[in-house]
C-alpha cells in the first residue's frame, strides 16, 4: 500500500430528497483511480425537518430512512434488499449496548428536531454483503463502476403521528464518503493482466433476502419455511 485518501462521492440526479415530493432515490456511483474499501463506506446528510412541528423518529438509527438498498457492479445487480429499515433494526437490536449508542448518536439520537431545524446524519450501509467483506474493489470495473441506491422511506414509516408532529421531511447535502488506497504498481498490473486475460475476479459476500408474509386478519399466523 503506496497511500490512503477519503474519497467523496455526491449522487447522481440533484441535491435535496423528499419521498413525497421529487426525487426519493439516491443513487451514487462509486469510481476511483485506487481501490475502494467499502467497509468504511459512510452516508453523510442534513436532515430537514418540516415547518409545521417538531419531528421525532420511532428508531434512532438512521437506516429507518431507506426501505430498499441495490447494488450493482458493472451493471450487474448483485443485492437487492428489500424493506431494508425493517431488517437494518432487527441487526441493530442485537448489538451491545454501547456499539447501539454510537450508531444512534451518529442518526437521530438525542431528542426531537425542532420544526424548520436540520440534523447532520451520517448512515452505515452496515447489513450490505458488499460491505463486510474484506476485498476491495478495484478501479478497473467496467463504465457502470459500483453504484448504490438508497430509496427513501414515507415519513409515516419512522415519525410519530400526532397534531404536534411533523411529518414532512427533505434531505440535503448528501454525499458518500470512502477509504480508497494506492498500490504498488506491480501489484495493480497483476491484477489489470487477470482481468483483461478474461478470468473472473471472485468477491465472496453473503447478503440478506428480505422475505414478506401477509398476515390474513382471520387467521394471523404464517408458516416460515
Amino acid at each position: 500500500v503506496q497511500g490512503k485518501d477519503q474519497a467523496t462521492f455526491f449522487p447522481q440526479g440533484g441535491d435535496v430528497y423528499n419521498p413525497l415530493a421529487g426525487q426519493r432515490v439516491l443513487r451514487f456511483s462509486l469510481a476511483s483511480s485506487g481501490y475502494m474499501d467499502l467497509s468504511s463506506l459512510v452516508i453523510s446528510m442534513d436532515f430537514q425537518n418540516g415547518p409545521a412541528a417538531p419531528a421525532t423518529t420511532l428508531v434512532n438509527g438512521a437506516h429507518c430512512l431507506f426501505t430498499r438498498a441495490r447494488v450493482l457492479l458493472s451493471g450487474t445487480e448483485v443485492e437487492n434488499v428489500e424493506s431494508y429499515n425493517v431488517a437494518a433494526e432487527v441487526f441493530h437490536r442485537l448489538l451491545p449496548a454501547e456499539k447501539k449508542a454510537n450508531i444512534e448518536l451518529m442518526g437521530f439520537g438525542g431528542g426531537p428536531i425542532a420544526r424548520g431545524a436540520s440534523k447532520s446524519i451520517l448512515f452505515r450501509p452496515s447489513i450490505l454483503g458488499l460491505c463486510n467483506q474484506p476485498i476491495w474493489l478495484p478501479p478497473f470495473l467496467g463504465s457502470g463502476g459500483c453504484v448504490i441506491e438508497l430509496h427513501l422511506a414515507n415519513p409515516e414509516l419512522f415519525m410519530a403521528d400526532g397534531v404536534d408532529q411533523s411529518q414532512a421531511y427533505s434531505l440535503s447535502n448528501v454525499r458518500a464518503l470512502c477509504d480508497v488506497y494506492t498500490l504498488d504498481s506491480g501489484l495493480s498490473n497483476t491484477y489489470a493482466q487477470h482481468i483483461l486475460s478474461g478470468k473472473a475476479l471472485s468477491i465472496p459476500m453473503k447478503s440478506l433476502v428480505v422475505t414478506t408474509f401477509q398476515l390474513n386478519a382471520g387467521n394471523p399466523s404464517c408458516d416460515v419455511n
